[in-house]
């Protein structure tokens, strides 16, 4: 794949002394997102050596949209590879946001889609999600039934018709994370619904039709995987 040379910038290194992790995020904030410089890359064949790429040089800045086009044996594949680390290039330097591509991609700043792919068949379900897991920094695995799974968030809805009410003043009685409107109907996302029934019966008398079910799986399932962030948010 001979590549058409592109203004490069040198990946630069640790000062002596210096913090390594403070010098990776210091080139997080400055660094291209994908720099590639004088990439070659070469196969054996019967024939003799095949070359693949062919002094590639690419920047690529962050918020940039590239695609990498050519025939079928340009080197596209190859230059892919080498750019996430899954193949040694012979000569020539990678950085992703600064960082080598193993660095990179244990940090979780990289995602990528195969060209092809399936489950392996040799292995179990369990074995399968442990290895997607383990692709994740902090993983939640949760295991069992979908009634154990849905029952394990504690969340509730109460469902009820009380047209005109205030949704800011429901969703803070107690028992109550949060509320909605649907048209004369109100849906209100409970942690502890017994709580929130009376507390709501309390407030507006006029409450009919109420409705008390448990979290579906999809909730179930955003409640459990919901970081600390969104927690707080919440």
């Amino acid at each position: 794949m001979p590549g058409k040379p592109f203004a490069g910038r040198p990946v630069s290194r640790p000062p002596r002394g210096g913090s390594p992790s403070l010098h990776h995020e210091a080139m997080a904030i400055h660094a291209a997102a994908v720099s590639l410089q004088g990439i070659q890359k070469s196969f054996r064949s019967p024939e003799g050596p095949v070359h693949a790429v062919r002094g590639v040089d690419v920047t690529i800045e962050p918020g940039e949209v590239v695609a990498l086009l050519g025939p079928n044996g340009a080197g596209k594949s190859t230059t892919i590879d080498v750019l996430l680390g899954l193949t040694k290039a012979d000569a020539g330097s990678v950085a992703l946001l600064g960082r080598p591509p193993a660095a990179a991609i244990q940090e979780g700043l990289i995602g990528a889609m195969l060209q092809i792919g399936s489950l392996p068949r040799d292995l179990t379900v369990r074995e399968i999600v442990t290895v997607i897991a383990s692709l994740y920094r902090e993983p939640v695995v949760v295991d069992g039934p979908t009634t154990e799974i849905k029952a394990m968030v504690g969340l509730r809805t109460i469902r009820a018709t009380l047209p005109g009410a205030d949704l800011a003043a429901l969703a803070r009685l107690p028992g109550v994370s949060s509320s909605d409107a649907r048209g004369e109907a109100i849906v209100l996302r409970c942690t502890d619904s017994d709580t929130a029934v009376r507390a709501l019966l309390q407030a507006y008398p006029a409450a009919r039709d109420l409705e008390i079910t448990g979290a579906g799986f999809e909730e179930a399932f955003m409640e459990l995987t919901r970081g600390e962030g969104e927690e707080a948010a919440a």
